[in-house]
This record gives C-alpha cells, sequence and structure tokens, in this order.
C-alpha cells in the first residue's frame, strides 16, 4: 500500500520535555530513555517525517509502561526526513520525488542493516535479552524486513503501518500488534495471516483516527486524539507485556 495515505500533515510540537537523552550508536544520532535493567529493549523506528517531539514522549511512555524497559529511537535519515512542507505529494512532480525517495535513500530494505546494527549494541552493550520493534508507516517494514535477526527479537507492533503484503502475512514469524487507522489497509496482510494460519498476529482497528495519529501527525495536546492514543499506547504495552516481560 501507500505511504502515509492522508493530506494531514505534522502537528506543531506540544512543547514536551523529554525524559531520556540523546547518544551516537552505530553511527546513527539516537534518543535513548530506560536502564533496560529488567533485559527488555524497544527499538523504535519512526514515519517518513523522522524525529518529533512524539517520537521521545512515546518512547518515554513505553519505557515506563514497561518497568524501565531500554527505548531506542535512531535518526535513519540523518537529519534528512521527508520534508513536512512536501506534503501531501500533490503535483507529479512531487509524486515522482517522494517516489524515487521511497525507493531510493528511503528504501526499508536500506534501513535494515543499520537497524540491525542498534539492535546489537541494545543487546551486546545495554544487556538486553528480549527485543521489540514499534515502527510506525515506513518503519514497520523495516521491523518486518529484520525477521528473525536478531535472535533476541522477540515482537513487533505498529501504529498504522505501511508497504506490508500479502507474503509478509504469510511469512510474519514473530507476534505482532498493527494498528490500522481508517487511512490504512491491511486487506492482503490479514489475508495473509489467515491463509498461512499464522498465530499471534493481530490487526486491531482503529478506524476512529487517522495514518500518523501515534506519530507526527498527532496533536496529543487535543482531547480527543489524546484519548484515542492512550487507548492505543495501553494495547501496546499490554501487547509487549505478553511478549517480552
Amino acid at each position: 500500500m501507500s505511504c502515509c495515505p492522508t493530506d494531514k500533515t505534522q502537528a506543531p510540537g506540544s512543547g514536551y520535555q523529554p525524559k531520556g537523552s540523546f547518544a551516537t550508536v552505530a553511527g546513527l544520532k539516537c534518543y535513548t530513555v530506560g536502564s533496560g535493567s529488567n533485559g527488555v529493549g524497544l527499538l523504535a523506528i519512526y514515519d517518513i517525517f523522522g524525529m518529533h517531539s512524539n517520537t521521545c514522549e512515546e518512547a518515554d511512555r513505553l519505557s515506563e509502561g514497561l518497568d524501565g524497559a531500554l527505548v531506542v529511537a535512531p535518526d535513519f535519515f540523518h537529519g534528512k526526513p521527508w520534508p513536512a512542507e512536501k506534503y501531501p505529494p500533490n503535483t507529479p512532480a512531487l509524486q515522482k520525488e517522494i517516489g524515487e525517495w521511497l525507493g531510493g535513500a528511503a528504501a526499508p530494505t536500506n534501513h535494515v542493516e543499520p537497524a540491525r546494527a542498534v539492535a546489537s549494541y541494545m543487546i551486546k552493550e545495554r544487556g538486553v535479552k528480549k527485543l521489540g520493534t514499534i515502527g510506525h508507516c515506513w518503519g514497520a517494514k523495516v521491523g518486518v524486513l529484520m525477521g528473525t535477526n536478531p535472535p533476541e527479537l522477540r515482537a513487533n507492533a505498529g501504529p498504522h503501518p505501511s508497504f506490508l503484503t500479502k507474503d509478509d502475512g504469510m511469512n510474519a514469524k514473530l507476534p505482532a500488534l498493527y494498528l490500522e487507522t481508517k487511512d490504512d489497509n491491511l486487506a492482503d496482510f490479514e489475508e495473509g495471516v489467515r491463509e498461512a494460519g499464522v498465530k499471534n498476529v493481530t490487526v486491531s482497528k482503529y478506524k476512529d483516527t487517522f495514518h500518523g495519529f501515534m506519530a507526527g501527525r498527532g496533536d496529543w495536546t487535543q482531547p480527543d486524539q489524546k484519548e484515542i492514543s492512550d487507548r492505543a499506547m495501553a494495547e501496546l504495552i499490554n501487547f509487549y507485556k505478553k511478549w517480552l516481560l
């Protein structure tokens, strides 16, 4: 499916003060939070718009909800995400540009090994024994492409995922939770899950909200959006508790 199937652009930052810090890991600037003393880690993979205050806030909430799990959110695009002012790509020129970007520098396959390098740091240097991914839009595909490498990888989750195919559903090896908004269509992925008899893969319906609500497009200062994001966060934390804690 297409990436970011909505015309909603990034929400302004909320002024949230992150609880973690930034560090360079495997050549990538990463937001990190949590001690990981319980052996649990999450690799957070953002969407095409890159780092946002919501990226840090979500990481903080996940770490707290998972008893201090180590959460690491790398800046895969090295400070050069898709510009918010170029979305939606509503001209032929912009459509061509974003297509070339997603097929080139931002191709999910190009970011699997960098993601694994960060995961290796989390495992070898920070003591993570059970690792999960949380990928937004584009990032969900990166999580899927990681497969079961490293072997400590135990679960995937993805709010409003993009690019998931029938084959991804048929070949899923890990427990997974995906949040499908009114703008998303995971029918092919779900068909693959059913046909292959894959267990422990759930698509949870969030049809009362839009693609990007758990990333930079979500304005969590708005009560209605905060209520939905809180609901999603609770579901995500319960999922990770089941498979990682």
